[in-house]
């Protein structure tokens, strides 16, 4: 399987320091979809 995207950069004041791994994931994988549906998107 291909690797995961990389965490994004942290919000200003706004990303509490621990963030639930569940909730984690679930922000990795929307980020990922949206990062393949760009890629996706400019190479058509």
């Amino acid at each position: 399987p291909p690797p995961p995207p990389p965490p994004p950069p942290p919000a200003t004041g706004t990303t509490p320091p621990v963030i639930p791994t569940a909730a984690a994931d679930k922000t990795k994988a929307g980020l990922g979809a949206l990062v393949l549906a760009g890629v996706a998107a400019l190479a058509l």
